[in-house]
């Protein structure tokens, strides 16, 4: 028994001759393609490193300035009294009524510190509006003001 043959499928010539000279264009073509893609891919990733790397610069500088801002803010919160009545003092006696005046004593004492580095002024006297209202001239211009807007 021999073997069975199929009919080979006639391309014409017409197609062979597409083939032939299509195939070196494409494959040139892709080849191409394929060396911009690569060399645009370079650029880019040379391009995010490096506005990565500046980024990056920028961030430290900010978290450097938190930093000192926080240490800053810390040293003045430790030099307060008051912060450290909560540590010293148990639970059960930071409830107690010597405790809460002792407290708002501090803040007194504080806010009266910070008035008097603003500088002394005579006895009944007050300031509005960065004006003294003890002296004469402010008085005649505090009854002159017309609080009505």
């Amino acid at each position: 028994m021999t073997p069975l043959r199929l009919p080979r499928p006639s391309v014409s010539l017409a197609v062979k001759i597409a083939a032939t000279t299509s195939l070196p264009i494409l494959a040139v073509l892709v080849t191409a393609l394929l060396a911009v893609n690569s060399r645009v891919a370079a650029q880019q990733n040379r391009t995010v490193t490096a506005d990565l790397a500046r980024a990056a610069l920028s961030f430290e500088k900010q978290m450097a300035r938190q930093g000192e801002d926080l240490k800053r803010i810390g040293t003045v919160v430790t030099r307060d009294p008051k912060f450290f009545a909560m540590f010293t003092l148990p639970k059960s006696d930071r409830g107690s009524e010597d405790y809460q005046q002792t407290l708002a004593g501090v803040a007194r004492a504080r806010a009266s510190s910070a008035r008097r580095s603003r500088g002394a002024r005579p006895a009944g006297t007050s300031w509005r509006g960065g004006v003294r209202t003890g002296s004469p001239s402010s008085r005649s211009w505090w009854a002159g003001r017309s609080w009505a807007r």
